[in-house]
């Protein structure tokens, strides 16, 4: 099968579990490296996947659910056909378990964030991240968000993205990583994506209404 080149950008897949229903929990974020001020781009990768999960593991699992558990981060390099990948395992030095108790809602809901183009053009759709589990008390029956738990939980989304992204460097540690969306712009003759190009996006938004699977196989 062909494989999915994207010039310059990298795939981490932040891997985790919901345990009370053994459910697997993924949050993809795709970026684009440039390696300058690095031995090699896999050294860039390299510190760039550390940086990303001991973030997530800061930043974003204070306001998780207790049940979400983070297993590691599977990374895939794009940036040519004979990219490498691999799986960093969550650093227990770090929290791997959510802080929030209270019950959770179905795993079928999930906190949708939006990640706006900073170049919008015709066509190019923003892209999209699913976290859940969702606190329950959160919720309301038409399924919107308190405006309690956005304003408590977009400042971690923003401290999140502010410690990936570095736009701006110092010799000789230089390293810019960009926050990136990846638009498809071929397929092979059975449909899977083989080529692509990144544009970056600014930081997450959350969104004021919940994501049901429903609303997310709708697109």
């Amino acid at each position: 099968m062909a494989r999915l080149v994207v010039p310059g950008a990298l795939r981490m897949t932040l891997k985790g579990i919901n345990n009370k229903v053994n459910r697997a929990v993924d949050i993809v974020i795709d970026v684009t490296i440039n390696s300058e001020g690095f031995e090699s781009r896999n050294e860039a990768i390299a510190d760039t996947v550390q940086r990303t999960a001991h973030h997530w593991q800061d930043d974003v699992l204070p306001g998780s659910q207790n049940d979400y558990v983070f297993q590691g981060t599977q990374w895939l390099d794009l940036d040519t056909a004979d990219g490498g990948g691999g799986f960093l395992p969550a650093d227990t030095g770090h929290q791997t378990v959510g802080s929030v108790t209270g019950d959770s809602a179905s795993p079928q809901v999930s906190v949708l964030l939006t990640k706006p183009l900073r170049s919008p053009q015709r066509g190019l759709k923003n892209g999209r991240t699913y976290w859940g589990p969702v606190v329950q008390a959160a919720l309301s029956e038409a399924g919107a968000l308190s405006s309690g738990y956005i304003a408590d939980r977009q400042p971690m989304w923003d401290d999140f993205f502010d410690g990936i992204f570095v736009e701006d460097g110092t010799p000789p540690d230089i390293q810019f990583t960009y926050p990136a969306v990846v638009h498809i712009t071929a397929r092979d003759e059975q449909g899977h994506p083989t080529a692509g190009v990144a544009h970056r996006h600014n930081k997450w938004v959350m969104q004021s209404i919940a994501a049901t699977q429903r609303r997310r196989l709708r697109g």
